[in-house]
């Protein structure tokens, strides 16, 4: 059921108790503190139909066995489907249908969204509680807070070097350094992870790969990915994927997938939106053993 009760202490109220019904109650009772219930409404299992014909009195029952049958394949357990009329008792257009679960009220949005009963019937399939949130807007608009400008921080600015000098990157033990190519003497350090020796970390704990255009440096953690770029080597975001062991940007480092090893894994690979920092989608990778020579 959608509906969940918690019990929570009090005293019972009378007030709404018809005086009938008082009559039969002792002294006792009436005093008695006893546990309430407080429902917590949950409409996951819930979902709205509109685009429903608009039919009368004559043909609702018919209506409602056709919405049965349509909503009755989606392999879920149809638990109530209510349609509210007018004063008239002719629909409304909309139809409300209860499942089970919400995995199977789910399922039933996927299936039947979109479904043409007719050419002017075309179902719109959603959850309730996505419903409720548009019933809840105002009526007038109100414009979003401005967010405060927050500069990015500039991923090409070793392009700017007055002395037109390539970086390279180089991992010794634990330490991991950029430098400077010098046409004359050897390599000047660029970035050795200072900022990160000061807070008793390491600024990579296991290798580091430059992006296609050298904008970002990617350092791999067992966490997960972290992003460098900028004249001092500023965190650009952190990407969460435990083992990770691969990297691979697209041409425009726009995005960019991480992989990560060990047997079958639901999240073996995972496709990011390097900008926003957000993961886009992920993939489940399996591993076939290696062939024996």
């Amino acid at each position: 059921s959608c509906v969940r009760g918690s019990a929570i202490g009090g005293a019972m109220d009378y007030g709404d108790v018809p005086s009938e019904i008082l009559e039969f109650m002792s002294e006792e009772e009436e005093e008695e503190s006893v546990a309430e219930e407080a429902f917590e409404m949950e409409w996951g299992c819930v979902i709205v139909v509109d685009n429903v014909p608009m039919v009368g009195k004559e043909k609702y029952d018919k209506l409602v066995g056709v919405l049965h049958k349509v909503f009755g394949k989606t392999q879920g357990k149809i638990v109530r489907l209510e349609m509210p009329r007018s004063a008239e008792g002719k629909t409304l257009g909309v139809a409300f249908v209860e499942f089970e679960t919400a995995e199977e009220a789910s399922r039933a949005i996927r299936v039947t969204d979109g479904y043409v009963l007719d050419k002017s019937h075309v179902f719109k399939v959603s959850a309730y509680e996505t419903f409720q949130k548009l019933g809840a807007l105002s009526e007038q608009w109100e414009p979003s807070a401005k967010p405060e400008f927050e500069p990015r921080l500039n991923p090409h600015s070793w392009l700017g070097d007055v002395s037109h000098r390539d970086q390279f990157a180089v991992r010794y033990n634990n330490e991991t350094e950029v430098r400077w190519v010098e046409r004359a003497g050897p390599p000047s350090l660029a970035y050795g992870g200072e900022r990160e020796k000061e807070e008793g970390k390491y600024w990579c704990e296991l290798y580091v790969q430059w992006s296609p255009q050298g904008s970002l440096l990617a350092t791999f953690h067992n966490p997960g990915i972290a992003l460098w770029g900028d004249a001092q080597f500023s965190k650009q975001g952190r990407f969460a994927h435990a083992g990770v062991r691969f990297v691979d940007f697209s041409p425009r480092e726009n995005y960019m997938i991480t992989t990560a090893l060990g047997g079958a894994k639901q999240r073996g690979a995972v496709v990011w939106d390097v900008r926003a920092r957000k993961e886009l989608r992920s993939f489940e990778v399996s591993y076939l053993p290696a062939w024996q020579p």
